[in-house]
């Protein structure tokens, strides 16, 4: 509305200042048009962000495995499979996960968010009760 200037009118500038300017904007429809693309509905809104979430989630997941994967590739699963701390803090279905997950081979039938997860917990325990990394993993993480 402002700045579509009457006849005679030049300057957006001095136009903008006058009633008439204002007069015309607060009678203009406000009523939003179909290809008002930067509307959208509660619904559709609600939507995006549940996906969005479920794709933050998602990109939390794949970060997860890819540390696990990182600590195979390092050597940090073997490592702990034949540390002698190690039956003391996990479980024998642990301990099993441990060893599945010390091989790239057994890693990657390891498809359970759960068993990631479970992964990274026993690993942060096991670091807490004096597990010692592999230097590469140290290095990796510095």
């Amino acid at each position: 509305m402002i700045l579509t200037l009457p006849v005679g009118a030049t300057n957006a500038g001095e136009w903008a200042k006058k009633d008439a300017c204002w007069d015309r904007a607060r009678d203009a429809s406000q009523e939003p048009t179909p290809d008002s693309t930067w509307l959208v509905s509660r619904a559709e809104a609600r939507y995006k962000q549940t996906e969005a979430r479920k794709q933050g989630k998602q990109d939390d997941v794949i970060a997860l495995q890819r540390r696990m994967l990182a600590l195979c590739e390092s050597g940090y699963w073997a490592e702990l499979s034949k540390w002698s701390g190690l039956h003391e803090i996990a479980t024998e279905a642990q301990q099993m996960l441990v060893v599945r997950a010390s091989t790239i081979s057994g890693f990657m039938k390891i498809g359970l968010e759960r068993d990631w997860t479970r992964l990274s917990e026993l690993a942060k325990s096991c670091d807490e009760a004096g597990f010692k990394r592999p230097m590469e993993t140290l290095s990796k993480q510095l």
